[in-house]
């Protein structure tokens, strides 16, 4: 197990199956906090370099985060490309809970649900330990980049939204298929000024990221 802590923010690898083996102490306060809403996003580690040194999209990490406002705090939930000390793979379930709330800086793309039956940390870390999600292989490409945060979040969605936790649909009305498939990044040709620029996207498809046809929506 392993734990790292800042002022505003403690990080907890989750490798062990119950929250007391992964050194959470059973009355640390964030597990009561409960949650309001479920975001889905994306943070931009950087560009997909070609062989010819073209850039063809964005590296993109997608995680969930719980809000809690009325702790006024929040905590992100990750599948990471780090050893797992315990299966010795990559992919290391990471809890990283902040005491603050609000959008990430380096955050490009964000869908929410609205919880729409309340539940605590504390239930969502037991429920993630009890499903397996924190026992997850992460697949390597030709590339050497480790691949499996999109599946990851779609399988902890679909979990909660079993549980009546979450809807099927964000709050903006979009199904996950029409928006974690999608490839996304901050484009240059935008002012960074503009308070739009952090929301642009290339409606590109992972699976079809070299299409010809690929169409910029906003």
């Amino acid at each position: 197990m392993a734990c790292s802590s800042s002022k505003k923010s403690e990080s907890y690898d989750l490798v062990y199956d119950t929250i007391p083996d992964n050194g959470i102490l059973p009355y640390s306060p964030f597990l009561s906090w409960p949650v309001a809403m479920v975001h889905h996003d994306v943070y931009n580690l950087g560009p997909i370099f070609e062989d010819d040194g073209s850039v063809n999209g964005s590296k993109n990490h997608w995680v969930v985060i719980l809000e809690c406002p009325r702790a006024n705090g929040q905590v992100r939930i990750s599948m990471d490309s780090k050893m797992n000390p315990r299966h010795e793979h990559i992919g290391t379930y990471i809890a990283k809970v902040s005491h603050y709330t609000g959008k990430g800086r380096d955050v490009i793309f964000r869908q929410t649900r609205t919880v729409t039956r309340t539940f605590t940390v504390g239930r969502f870390l037991n429920k993630a330990l009890v499903s397996g999600w924190h026992s997850y292989k992460m697949a390597c490409d030709a590339k050497g980049a480790f691949k499996g945060c999109q599946h990851h979040l779609r399988t902890v969605t679909e979990g909660l939204i079993g549980l009546g936790w979450v809807d099927a649909r964000s709050d903006a009305g979009l199904t996950m298929d029409e928006y974690l498939n999608y490839n996304y990044f901050i484009n240059d040709e935008y002012d960074v000024d503009d308070p739009q620029y952090l929301n642009r996207r290339f409606n590109r498809s992972v699976e079809d990221g070299n299409s010809p046809n690929a169409r910029r929506s906003q």
